[in-house]
């Protein structure tokens, strides 16, 4: 049977970005989460308008007709994709525990949400049930639970976000 809860490895260094030793390494000290983004980013902050080559990943030639559209075309993306390697560095910190009822109520709804739930707050107000009901490690095994679906959902830029970024 699959451990739910991955054991960090003695011979993984911590990845550069998130601090996981779960994970193998791809390369650059990064973890195979963090790489991608990590590459993305770099490519991003290389974008120059008088270069088409630097012009990869994300890039269309709309944003090219307004210098100013293209600098802050260019400055959303580069947010989402720091804002999402900070997620992964907060989560796992996270998974180093101790998990308390409060993580559990939040991961619960943020299931709920993605599921389709009618209700918005159906585990609002649950933080005490959960750590009433739940000692340590069930509350560890049970967020890891969610926290392996939630990893699993590919994340993409969110171009909704930057169209109605307060930026543009």
């Amino acid at each position: 049977m699959k451990k739910i809860i991955p054991k960090q490895s003695q011979d993984l260094k911590p990845c550069k970005s998130c601090g996981t030793t779960r994970r193998k390494h791809i390369a650059k000290g990064l973890c195979v989460k963090c790489y991608p983004i990590f590459n993305k980013l770099e490519a991003v902050k290389k974008w120059d308008p008088k270069n088409p080559k630097t012009l990869k990943t994300y890039f269309s030639t709309y944003y090219l007709s307004d210098p100013r559209t293209f600098v802050k075309f260019k400055t959303c993306i580069a947010k989402q994709l720091k804002h999402r390697l900070d997620w992964l560095r907060a989560r796992e910190e996270k998974m180093k525990g101790p998990i308390d009822g409060l993580d559990l109520e939040y991961k619960f709804g943020w299931l709920a949400s993605k599921v389709g739930c009618k209700k918005d707050n159906l585990f609002h107000g649950l933080a005490d049930w959960f750590e009433g009901n739940f000692n340590k490690k069930q509350r560890l095994v049970l967020f890891a639970v969610i926290d392996k679906i939630q990893q699993d959902i590919p994340w993409r830029i969110n171009w909704n976000e930057i169209v109605m970024d307060d930026d543009w």
